[in-house]
C-alpha cells in the first residue's frame, strides 16, 4: 500500500490484532508511521503490537527475541505517551492503555525502577483507573514494589 491515509493504516492495524497477527499488525502501523505524521493511535498500535509480538515469543521461549520486541515497543509507547493529547475521553482512555502497556514491558524487561516511574505518572494522572491499582497489586506483589510514592 502506498497510501497517506493514517485510517486506513490503523484499521489495516486493528485487523491484524483481532486476528492476532501481531507481526502484521506492528508491520502495518510502522508502514503508515512513514507514510504519514504519526497520531498518538498509530504509534500507540505500533507499540502495542510490538509488546503482544514480545509476549508470545516469551511464550514460545524465544527470550532474546522477545527482549528485542519489548524494547522496540517501549520506544514506540514512550513516543506515543510524548505526544500531547486533545484532553478528549478518547484521548485519556488512550493514555490509560498506554501506560498499562508501559508498565507490563518493564515488568517483561524486569526494569523496576522505571516501571515505579510510569506508575507514579499513571496514578497521577488517572486515579480513577481501574487498571492502575489492579496492575500495581500485581505487580508490587511480583516485584517485592514495597511502595507507590507520590510526585
Amino acid at each position: 500500500m502506498n497510501s497517506h491515509n493514517e485510517q486506513m493504516y490503523q484499521h489495516w492495524a486493528r485487523m491484524e490484532l483481532d486476528q492476532r497477527d501481531w507481526t502484521k499488525a506492528a508491520e502495518a502501523a510502522e508502514r503508515g508511521l512513514k507514510k504519514s505524521d504519526g497520531s498518538k493511535e498509530l504509534v500507540f498500535l505500533a507499540g502495542y503490537a510490538r509488546s503482544r509480538l514480545g509476549q508470545d515469543m516469551m511464550a514460545r521461549l524465544q527470550q532474546a527475541s522477545a527482549g528485542d520486541e519489548f524494547r522496540r515497543s517501549l520506544q514506540w509507547l514512550e513516543r506515543a505517551i510524548a505526544i500531547p493529547g486533545s484532553g478528549s475521553s478518547q484521548d485519556r482512555d488512550m493514555n490509560k492503555q498506554i501506560y498499562r502497556a508501559l508498565v507490563i514491558n518493564c515488568a517483561w524487561l524486569q526494569e523496576t525502577r522505571k516501571m515505579e516511574e510510569i506508575f507514579n505518572v499513571w496514578f497521577q494522572e488517572h486515579p480513577d483507573d481501574p487498571n492502575v491499582q489492579s496492575e500495581w497489586d500485581t505487580l508490587a506483589a511480583k516485584f517485592g514494589l514495597s511502595r507507590y510514592t507520590s510526585l
